[in-house]
């Protein structure tokens, strides 16, 4: 369960500028403490994710991290998505679903 809730908190940190740990912590049903161990295990995986401070802070990950959404159109990642779930059903490749599963978050 913890490693499917910390790989959705990094989706969801991925595609939001910035989330609040009391909003982790409500959404996944465990305490904001859980979600400060997380967010630790996560920047020692190599992630970067980064605090603001203040009324509207919480956690989020640094711009250069992130894929420009601008560099492929929806028809793009259509096309992407299609071809990689034919290759995967096909050769029957789990880092291909993987694949179709990250583009789909764009």
């Amino acid at each position: 369960m913890k490693l499917e809730r910390m790989i959705s908190m990094i989706y969801m940190l991925l595609n939001n500028e910035v989330v609040s740990a009391s909003a982790l912590a409500e959404k996944y049903g465990v305490s904001q403490r859980t979600i400060y161990r997380d967010i630790d295990a996560i920047c020692a995986a190599g992630i970067p994710v980064v605090s603001y401070q203040g009324m509207n802070g919480g956690y989020g990950i640094i711009d250069s991290y992130k894929m420009d959404k601008s560099l492929l159109g929806s028809y793009d990642v259509e096309s992407l998505i299609t071809i990689l779930h034919g290759m995967s059903t096909v050769f029957d490749d789990e880092r291909a679903m993987e694949t179709v599963r990250k583009l789909q978050t764009i």
